[in-house]
């Protein structure tokens, strides 16, 4: 299969994540089971929203997260899903954010805890960002696991649906 095939067939994986993630975090206020107890996920200041089709009209909210509630909510209603987003995680040893782009399925912009001071070697300095950078993955990746039990147990999926359809109108 090409590039441009399996980019469109995960991008829709993505957005269904990420969609569902947004639901998640705003039921939980942020404190969700699948990250971690000491752990806190929440959607920035930033979200892009896109329907699907061949010609899918895209929008994008910016603003303090329960301002833009209502409008992405319509948005959602519309078949609209979220392909990209800016999160916040907070965990006891710090905190990060970066804007998470399903479509490509990249993490971007990434910022993180101040770890190594600026006065150690290069070496150590990048060691550590690498450690941070393997942490957002590792709490990715759990949020992404527990999406994707869902997502293959049809049952499960229907509920889900069932579920997001009626906590968005």
């Amino acid at each position: 299969m090409d590039y441009l095939a399996l980019k469109s067939k995960y991008a829709l994986l993505g957005r269904d994540f990420l969609t569902w993630l947004y639901r998640r975090v705003d039921e939980t206020d942020g404190q969700l089971k699948e990250a971690g107890k000491d752990t806190e996920i929440f959607f920035d200041d930033s979200l892009t929203v896109v329907g699907e089709g061949d010609s899918p009209a895209a929008s994008t909210f910016q603003g303090q997260p329960q301002s833009m509630k209502s409008e992405l909510r319509a948005a959602l209603r519309s078949g609209k899903k979220i392909t990209r987003a800016k999160l916040h995680v907070i965990r006891p040893d710090g905190e990060w954010s970066f804007v998470l782009d399903t479509d490509e399925w990249v993490v971007r912009s990434l910022k993180v805890p101040n770890g190594v001071s600026d006065g150690s070697d290069e070496e150590a300095v990048l060691l550590d960002r690498l450690a941070q950078l393997e942490q957002i993955e590792a709490t990715l990746e759990q949020m992404f696991d527990a999406y994707l039990k869902i997502r293959v147990n049809s049952k499960a999926y229907q509920e889900l649906g069932e579920s997001l359809s009626a906590w968005i109108s």
